[in-house]
């Protein structure tokens, strides 16, 4: 049959929950504790949403602590190139066909665009939609027998399940710190890895 699988990137595939603490240890080197680096984030969320850029954070950042060196931002940026591929990432991207799946990803292009460079996903996948308006537009657009969207955001799952009812939805692995919802009743499927996502979207096909 015919499928499109859309997939997530961050907490999704990569491990953005233990970048996440990496960015505290870098923190931590320039004189800010975990939990005043970790509120500077939510700051961020709340002044610019889900676009996710150390370029934005740094004016923050320095809105606490005005003589933080911006040495830290180049540090942090660092942590982009670095890899954080979950255990099971490879196993289900490769039990589809390129042709079948679908990235997408919120966030600041550049940036999203050095964590799938980092981690070389660019050629596994038939489209790459960096920061979407709304990914259930993207997930509608899909034209296949089957469409499956995979995403560890309560929030998101939420959306597509309601504009695209047809849709399968699963929600995979815990919402990561910084997602506000925590859960949703809107998913097809709630599962704990990428293992179990295959098992679902393969069993069906």
């Amino acid at each position: 049959m015919d499928i499109k699988i859309c997939v997530d990137l961050d907490n999704t595939l990569i491990d953005s929950v233990q970048r996440y603490t990496d960015e505290q240890i870098v923190a931590v080197k320039y004189g800010l504790d975990p939990s005043t680096y970790v509120k500077c984030v939510e700051k961020l969320f709340e002044r610019h949403g889900n676009y996710y850029s150390y370029k934005l954070l740094l004016p923050i950042l320095q809105e606490v602590k005005t003589d933080i060196k911006e040495g830290i931002l180049p540090e942090l940026e660092s942590l982009l190139d670095r890899k954080y591929l979950f255990e099971d990432t490879e196993f289900f991207l490769s039990r589809f066909q390129k042709e079948q799946l679908v990235l997408v990803t919120s966030g600041d292009q550049v940036v999203q665009s050095r964590k799938i460079a980092a981690h070389q996903l660019e050629s596994l996948f038939c489209a790459m939609i960096l920061n979407p308006s709304n990914k259930a537009d993207v997930v509608e657009a899909q034209k296949a027998g089957m469409v499956y969207f995979v995403d560890d955001a309560p929030r998101e799952i939420e959306k597509v399940k309601k504009q695209c009812g047809l849709a399968t939805c699963i929600q995979v692995r815990e919402p990561p710190p910084w997602e506000k919802q925590k859960t949703t009743d809107y998913a097809d499927y709630r599962v704990a890895n990428l293992f179990e996502a295959v098992k679902i979207i393969t069993g069906a096909i």
